[in-house]
């Protein structure tokens, strides 16, 4: 019995039974036929090629069915009754691709015959064209992990990994560590270069879209290699015009180490010795010195270190420089923390140095130094002292005079005089009249 667009109908059946003796009998029965049920597939209508998609049986039709799915060619995918064949996972491999799930049940007739009754469904799944991506560098190595050959990369701590993707179609392209997190992102396809600066091994994975949607990925390890521990030692303040050292320290091979001086020079050793002249118009200048050393595994570190170089102090005199013989001279210094004199004498800055010099000096030598925070920088300088010699005074002119009398006396051997205090006289020649 068919009823028109799968619906329900009914129909009068009649049968007609003759006798042996040609009489005639007839019954009627009214048949009623139900609709069969329809079979509704859902799933993905288009599909990225080499994806998996489920297509569900998503409507009930009876118990105790046995579950056919057929590709296009009507072979057997897979089969089986219960829950779980009610779903297929479909992976379509181009064009596209219908499936058809056949349902099947034992039914019995209005005579109680057994018979299979079969209802069908069917979905079709377009697959689109899925693009391809290669992640690429230079010294690209293949290890294997967890069996599998892998692309991975060496690069040193703190310097960029250097990536490429390459698409066959126009794409957008993503990068990331972790999927959440996009580390850059573009979408012109063959310049998406990529630089990227772990700070330990990681796995960097490349995401490229179509313009369909459809996705491809690719990935590559990068191994980061420890670069090498170095130290310059030698202080941070120097004084002018002397020479200090700077050795290189650390896990640097000897002959890898490579000196920048602040003058721009470059010098392959394991030390240096740095001596600067004095800065002009300034009392301190500060100069950058910058070291370079390579590991064994071929990886280089760059420190610099700031050396602050401070000129000798200037020191500045107070006091004459010109005495009599047996006289104190009284000398002041400024312009240093403390001086020490050659003749054994310290004093601050300020401080008069007082000394009662032999005849035969002809100067004084004062060494100044000036405290910084971690150096100490000395100057000298001379003072040179006149000591003039007591003159050699003589008295001429009679002694013995009678009572009352008056006597003249000349006085030589100088070039000023002056006669004892009463006398008031300060010429060469005196007229007196003593009592």
């Amino acid at each position: 019995f068919n009823c028109e667009n799968n619906s329900s109908c009914t129909y009068e059946v009649k049968l007609t039974i003759w006798t042996a003796n040609d009489c005639k009998r007839e019954t009627t029965k009214v048949v009623t036929v139900k609709p069969r049920p329809e079979v509704k597939l859902t799933g993905e209508e288009t599909l990225c090629f080499g994806l998996s998609t489920p297509i569900q049986l998503s409507n009930y039709i009876f118990d105790d069915n046995t579950y056919f799915w057929l590709n296009e060619t009507g072979d057997t995918l897979s089969q089986g009754s219960g829950e779980s064949y009610r779903t297929y996972m479909a992976k379509p491999t181009n064009g596209t691709a219908t499936y058809t799930l056949r349902i099947e049940r034992k039914e019995k007739t209005l005579l109680n015959n057994e018979r299979t009754c079969r209802y069908i469904g069917d979905h079709s799944i377009t697959v689109k064209e899925t693009p391809t991506v290669t992640a690429t560098a230079n010294n690209v190595r293949f290890p294997i992990i967890d069996g599998v050959a892998v692309k991975a990369i060496d690069i040193c701590a703190k310097a960029p990994a250097k990536i490429n993707a390459t698409t066959n179609m126009d794409c957008d392209i993503r990068w990331f560590e972790d999927p959440a997190v996009t580390l850059k992102e573009s979408n012109k396809t063959n310049l998406s270069d990529f630089e990227y600066k772990p700070e330990q091994d990681t796995k960097i994975y490349v995401e490229a879209t179509s313009t369909n949607g459809c996705k491809a990925y690719d990935s590559i390890y990068i191994d980061t290699l420890s670069i090498p521990k170095i130290e310059i030692d030698g202080p941070e303040e120097i004084c002018s015009n002397v020479t200090q050292k700077y050795i290189a320290t650390g896990d640097g091979k000897p002959d890898s180490y490579v000196w920048t001086t602040a003058e721009g020079s470059n010098f392959q050793m394991p030390e240096i010795s740095v001596s600067i002249p004095e800065a002009e118009g300034v009392n301190s200048k500060k100069y950058t010195y910058t070291l370079l050393g390579v590991g064994n595994n071929g990886c280089s570190n760059t420190i610099t270190k700031e050396i602050t170089v401070h000129n000798p102090p200037t020191l500045n005199v107070e006091g004459s420089t010109q005495i009599c013989e047996d006289g104190e001279i009284s000398l002041s210094v400024s312009g240093a923390d403390s001086c020490n004199w050659d003749n054994q004498k310290i004093t601050k800055e300020n401080e008069i140095m007082t000394d009662t010099p032999e005849i035969t000096r002809k100067s004084y030598v004062v060494y100044g130094y000036k405290k910084h925070t971690t150096a100490i920088c000395q100057t000298q300088r001379e003072i040179p002292i006149t000591i003039h010699s007591k003159p050699n005074v003589t008295i001429s002119g009679i002694t013995d005079i009678c009572e009352g009398g008056s006597v003249t006396l000349n006085a030589s051997g100088a070039t000023r005089y002056k006669w004892e205090e009463n006398s008031g006289a300060n010429s060469a020649s005196i007229t007196v009249t003593p009592t």
